[in-house]
């Protein structure tokens, strides 16, 4: 399985290992019988801006634990 991990933290909380992640999200990928070549990006923000972005994407003014945005790359 191919996996690319970008993970970003835009808060002061300590993360656990990337390696970490891309165990959990393989595991995840396997259990979904998913094996595609995959791209996935983390992004970890305070409040504030979880709450700005639950606005902004789904008109909830309140903060939220996970925003999800797929994407698939267009057929050429």
């Amino acid at each position: 399985m191919e996996l690319t991990l970008d993970l970003i933290n835009d808060t002061e909380h300590t993360l656990p290992e990337e390696a970490e992640f891309k165990r959990w999200i393989e595991t995840a990928l396997k259990t979904a019988k998913y094996d595609k070549p995959s791209d996935v990006a983390i992004r970890f923000v305070e409040n504030e801006e979880i709450q700005t972005l639950n606005r902004e994407y789904r008109d909830k003014d309140k903060p939220t634990n996970v925003l999800s945005f797929p994407f698939e790359v267009p057929d050429f």
